[in-house]
């Protein structure tokens, strides 16, 4: 059983599709393990609020596949549209944009699916809300692994705006801080009412002496920017 986020009107639903007869798919929205009874997949699935998402495989009764599991974080960027300034590097950019709102946070173990690789660009993304939307918090996680020429950013900027021209500058944080929270950033803006939020994201540059890939591009590895 296999899964893929969706954008439905209101936020994002998730598709899940097998190989088999597609009327054997059952699935919890508590965190369960699904049984031969449980609810019976016909559409994509709404996800309007952070939930678990369990499904398998039913044949006769009996379970015929792993139990495939999938985590949901909704916040208020969830499905709403995103621009990139700068397109993700080809072999880091599944889902494109969308895979920053698309409400699952970065497994470490999946680069490539649930992760946005930049190599030796910066993230500087627009999210449209559609209306203006009150938040106050904001956040995102970056990845260090060295060995493997991936850098945390060097800095971050929040900006809002209500036109998607002027925008007002309302956060920034430096290295250090990035540093000190592991990557996983959590910022207080204030309160904020804007129908435009706009992140922008700093690549480390270029990898130091001393380092793997030394003189190299570095990498940046950024998974969801969400609002609340």
């Amino acid at each position: 059983v296999s899964g893929k986020v969706v954008p439905n009107n209101n936020g994002v639903s998730y598709e899940l599709s097998t190989s088999q007869n597609p009327s054997g798919l059952r699935y919890t929205l508590d965190g369960t393990e699904p049984n031969a009874n449980s609810l019976t997949y016909q559409n994509p699935i709404p996800v309007s609020k952070s939930i678990m998402i369990k499904s398998a495989y039913f044949e006769n009764g009996q379970l015929k596949s792993a139990v495939s599991s999938q985590n949901f974080t909704i916040s208020k960027t969830t499905g709403k549209n995103i621009t990139l300034e700068q397109q993700p590097s080809e072999n880091y950019s599944f889902g494109g944009a969308f895979t920053l709102v698309d409400g699952i946070i970065g497994n470490v173990k999946q680069l490539g699916k649930t992760w946005l690789g930049f190599q030796g660009k910066d993230v500087v993304a627009t999210i449209d809300f559609g209306n203006k939307t009150q938040f106050s918090e904001v956040y995102f996680n970056t990845l260090e692994n060295k060995g493997s020429w991936i850098h945390r950013a060097k800095s971050a900027q929040i900006f809002v705006s209500d036109d998607n021209k002027n925008f007002k500058m309302i956060k920034e944080i430096d290295k250090n801080e990035i540093q000190k929270a592991n990557g996983q950033i959590k910022l207080n803006v204030g309160n904020q009412n804007s129908k435009f939020i706009k992140i922008k994201i700093e690549n480390a540059g270029i990898i130091p002496a001393g380092n793997p890939g030394a003189d190299s591009k570095a990498w940046l590895f950024v998974d969801e920017i969400g609002a609340n």
